[in-house]
């Protein structure tokens, strides 16, 4: 995968599920993240809207909500369209191929937890393109 980039952040908001065309399913949420090279301020911070297809979506609606820390790992994808108004509107996102769990503290998560056990870590991508390892099944 030529087009890779690795974030680390916090989930702003919880994931929305849904599914694609196909019958796939998807889940989208929002990262933010701190610019390194910046002082540390409140306003060094970005956000960047993430989506994870199949079995990585399946973790992220599971397991992750607002104010959970993680790494992510995907590609930068471009996405533009033109509104039912004419306006051209053109905006980024993360597909994210790998997830990492750094601190998880959503009421989401420690009710899963009390349910289904501990969040699963990953010492191999949930799936990873460049070497073909791992599964994108949970």
């Amino acid at each position: 995968m030529a087009n890779t980039i690795i974030l680390t952040g916090n989930i702003g908001g919880a994931p929305e599920q849904g599914t694609t065309k196909n019958g796939a399913n998807k889940t989208k949420f929002s990262l933010c993240y701190k610019n390194e090279g910046k002082e540390s301020d409140k306003n060094n911070k970005n956000w960047i809207n993430c989506i994870a297809y199949k079995g990585t979506a399946d973790i992220v609606s599971r397991f992750l909500g607002s104010g959970d820390k993680v790494l992510l790992k995907g590609e930068l994808n471009n996405v533009a369209y033109t509104n039912p108004e004419g306006k051209k509107i053109n905006y980024h996102e993360m597909v994210v191929h790998y997830i990492e769990f750094i601190n998880l503290k959503s009421k989401q998560t420690q009710v899963d937890s009390s349910t289904y056990g501990s969040p699963p870590t990953f010492s191999s991508p949930v799936y990873d393109p460049d070497s073909g390892s791992g599964s994108n099944i949970f």
